[in-house]
């Protein structure tokens, strides 16, 4: 025991033994540390002698030196304990730590040691890492130091990770210095979003990224779109349009500029829809088109400049072969149309299909053209009507091949004997409904005469291959497309029952009746049947009449 007579101080190995006079016990004795890295210490001592018999327990006090960092704890063991670890220290810190030995008549002297713990990776993120400016192609953040008892060692610089969102590629990697709290990036998409996080450096390493940051950059105005498609009616014209192939933004608006005769229009439509429809269409026009969106910025780019001649200017060929002498006739919309200069025909004879010829006509003002000199009984012939503009050719959609026989002892005058065959150039798109059209047969077909479209029921009417393709009107007076249908069509010719009859019109045509089921793009695709009367030139044939072979696509 330690007597009240006196006070001595011995230093031993870095040890600084305190002892007080006092019945207490001594100051337990051979105190030493040992680190377990980075931030875990292991104290070792041995019980002082005399008077380790009185000995309750052990008191351990530990205390922080940094005046950045203050902090400290204190643990209690056991009378015959030897050792103690000492847990959740902070790295780069010297701490003072003590010991002392405690009975029933109180607590002897201290005994200190010193012990540094090691530098470590940081332990936690930059705090307050936020987008503070976010432009159209600029993304800028800012952040505040990592806290000071997760730095583990002095902080050297920062590591931003950024990328698109939802693009698997690697990451760009980006350093910072650590006298710098921001940063921004540039050069980025409109409308976009990217992911952006952060860690700090040390001399040990980096440390963990903080919470993700997900940012979109503002929108822009859109890229120039494109005209997908123009189809014309009579006079309307529909037309699809295409989007921009990058999202800079949501699309709140279209816009359609259109020149004709020198004079531009403008017209404007809801995004919602990429289709749009226009009435007032003048027939035989060039019409040069473009088209472009708008965001919340403005407006875009424009499309590039799509012409397209409005139609039908010409249809309705009919074509009779008499003698050595093939006349094509045909009906110009307008009647004054200047728009189509020539038609060229192709023939070959109807043996010989490989073996094609052509020729250009002129448009003659009486609405027929010959050709002279043909020899043979039979030819195939189509025809592509040429529409010029200025000095530029723009050929127009062509007829399929029709079968013609040649009469050796006909005239061009009408004739029941002559033989003639109708065809149209419409294209797959139009609904224009002329007074005399007709689908494409596979045979002559004879004119008819009066008599024979009379009310007769032991009559049966057939029309080949009906297109039925085109934008027709709704209950609604919304244009509806019905897909191309190719299909044949018999009737009786008895009083007007839609959808199962035929009518007689004159003496060459009757009304027949359709139904298809036509598509409409607003606000999402919906459909609506769709009621079509149509006049066609037929065939009459008995009821009990087998249908005629049809014949090769190529002629």
């Amino acid at each position: 025991m330690v007597l009240k007579c006196s006070t001595w101080v011995t230093v031993l190995l870095g040890t600084v033994i305190l002892l007080a006079a006092g019945q207490v016990p001594n100051p337990p004795q051979k105190l030493t540390s040992r680190l377990m890295p980075p931030k875990t210490v292991i104290l070792y001592w041995s019980s002082p002698i005399p008077g380790s018999e009185d000995i309750t327990q052990f008191v351990i006090e530990y205390v922080s030196t940094r005046a950045d960092l203050p902090g400290g704890g204190s643990m209690t063991t056991g009378p015959h304990a030897k050792v103690q670890i000492i847990f959740g220290l902070e790295e780069d810190t010297l701490y003072n730590i003590s010991i002392q030995a405690c009975s029933q008549s109180g607590c002897g002297d201290k005994v200190f040691t010193l012990i540094r713990t090691k530098e470590d990776k940081p332990a936690g993120s930059p705090e307050g890492f936020r987008a503070v400016n976010v432009t159209r192609s600029n993304i800028a953040v800012t952040w505040n130091e990592v806290p000071v008892k997760l730095q583990n060692a002095e902080i050297t610089g920062y590591v931003l990770r950024f990328r698109r969102a939802l693009e698997r590629v690697p990451p760009e990697i980006i350093s910072v210095d650590t006298d710098k709290h921001s940063w921004t990036f540039t050069g980025l998409n409109a409308n976009s979003e990217y992911m952006v996080e952060i860690a700090a450096l040390n001399i040990k390493g980096q440390g963990p990224f903080g919470k993700i940051l997900t940012i979109r950059t503002a929108e822009d105005v859109p890229d120039a779109p494109s005209i997908e498609d123009v189809v014309f009616q009579l006079s309307s014209m529909s037309i699809l349009v295409s989007p921009p192939a990058t999202d800079k933004g949501r699309l709140t608006q279209w816009e359609l500029s259109f020149i004709v005769d020198g004079l531009e229009k403008r017209e404007k439509w809801s995004a919602r829809t990429r289709l749009h429809h226009m009435v007032g269409i003048q027939m035989g026009k060039l019409y040069e088109m473009k088209v472009r969106g708008y965001t919340s910025s403005g407006a875009g780019e424009w499309s590039e400049i799509v012409e397209k001649i409005s139609r039908p200017v010409i249809d309705n060929f009919r074509i009779r072969g008499c003698g050595s002498t093939v006349r094509i006739c045909y009906d110009m919309y307008p009647s004054d149309s200047a728009a189509v200069n020539q038609l060229d025909v192709y023939y070959h004879e109807c043996s010989e299909r490989d073996s094609v010829s052509s020729i250009t006509l002129p448009i003659s003002d009486s609405g027929c053209v010959e050709r002279i000199d043909l020899n043979s009984t039979c030819y195939s012939i189509k025809i592509r009507p040429i529409i010029w503009i200025n000095t530029i050719s723009l050929p127009q959609d062509e007829t399929p091949y029709m079968k013609v026989l040649m009469d050796p002892e006909c005239s061009h005058s009408p004739s029941t004997g002559s033989t003639e065959v109708t065809m149209s150039t419409e294209s797959s798109f139009t609904t224009r409904q002329p007074e005399l059209s007709t689908s494409t047969v596979t045979e002559s077909v004879a004119t008819t005469s009066e008599s024979d479209l009379e009310l007769n029921t032991s009559k049966i009417c057939r029309v080949e291959k009906v297109n039925l393709e085109g934008f027709y009107s709704g209950e609604d007076g919304v244009p509806y497309y019905c897909y191309p249908r190719w299909k044949a069509k018999r009737c009786r010719l008895v009083e007007e029952m839609p959808g199962k009859s035929c009518v007689p019109v004159d003496s060459k045509t009757v009304k027949m009746y359709f139904t298809c089921l036509g598509l409409h793009q607003e606000d999402g695709w919906k459909q609506m049947i769709i009621k079509i009367a149509k006049d066609f030139s037929c065939k009459l044939m008995e009821e009990n009449e087998s249908t005629p072979p049809q014949r090769s696509r190529n002629n």
